[in-house]
């Protein structure tokens, strides 16, 4: 399996979605609307040449 170095998951202690880095658990972007964060993740990551995962 591929190790992938960036996630967009749910916080329940904040009540949104986040992008996050698996690395060091960084919240890169976070947006109460999944899609929106979503979005930014695919955008960050074809720019990086990166793969991420919905958890």
């Amino acid at each position: 399996m591929e190790k992938y170095r960036y996630k967009v998951t749910y916080l329940d202690y904040l009540n949104c979605c986040a992008f996050v880095r698996v690395a060091d658990d960084a919240i890169l972007y976070s947006n109460e609307n999944e899609h929106f964060v979503t979005l930014f993740a695919d955008g960050f990551c074809t720019a990086k040449n990166e793969h991420f995962f919905i958890e």
